[in-house]
C-alpha cells in the first residue's frame, strides 16, 4: 500500500479530533501528534529497519515535508526520541482502530479471516527501559515483546513486559 492510500482512510479532521481527545499536542510546538503519526507511517513504509537517525532524515526530506500544507522545521533525533517517549500511545491505537475499521469494511471478508501472529522482543539497557522482562543472564537489560496479529493487514497488537504470553490470548482480548 502507498502512503496516500493509507492516509485516505483517515481524514485530517479525524486526526485532529484524536489529538484533542488524547491531548497529544498539549505543550508541543513542532512535533505534533499528526506529524509523528505521518513520520512513523512514512518511515515504516520506506525502510525495513528503523532508527531515530532514520526518522530524523525522513523528517527533513522533501518527500515528507511535502505532505504538509505549511513548512515544518528541522528536528533532531533526540527531540524525536523525547516526543516518542512522552506521546500518549492511545492516540496511535485510536488511529489504528479507525483505519482498520474503514479498511476492513471495504476489503476484509469473514471467509478470508486467517490470522497469523508475529512477535519480536526488543532489548534495551535497563537505564532506558524501566519496565520489562529480564532477558538472559545479564542484569542490565530489560526486554519488551511486541506481538501483532495479521489478517491481510495488522488487526491487533499488544505490548508485553512479562513472560508467559500465548498468542491465542490476543484473539480474545482487544488491546
Amino acid at each position: 500500500m502507498k502512503l496516500r492510500e493509507i492516509l485516505s482512510y483517515i481524514p485530517k479532521e479525524q486526526l485532529r479530533m484524536f489529538a484533542l481527545e488524547y491531548q497529544v499536542d498539549r505543550q508541543v510546538k513542532k512535533l505534533s501528534g499528526e506529524v509523528m503519526f505521518y513520520l512513523l507511517l512514512f518511515s515504516s513504509l520506506n525502510v525495513r529497519h528503523n532508527s531515530l537517525r532514520t526518522l530524523e532524515q525522513f523528517y527533513s526530506s522533501p518527500t515528507f515535508t511535502g505532505l504538509f500544507d505549511k513548512p515544518i522545521k528541522h528536528a533532531k533525533y533526540n527531540s524525536i526520541s523525547d516526543r516518542l517517549r512522552t506521546i500518549n500511545a492511545d492516540y496511535f491505537k485510536a488511529i489504528f482502530e479507525s483505519v482498520l475499521s474503514r479498511y476492513s469494511d471495504s476489503y476484509l471478508k469473514p471467509k478470508d479471516n486467517i490470522i497469523a501472529f508475529d512477535s519480536t522482543i526488543v532489548t534495551l539497557s535497563s537505564k532506558l527501559l524501566k519496565t520489562g522482562m529480564k532477558v538472559g543472564s545479564y542484569q542490565g537489560l530489560n526486554g519488551i515483546k511486541f506481538s501483532v496479529a495479521f489478517s491481510s493487514v495488522p488487526v491487533n497488537s499488544k505490548l508485553f513486559t512479562q513472560r508467559g504470553f500465548i498468542p491465542r490470548k490476543m484473539l480474545r482480548s482487544k488491546s
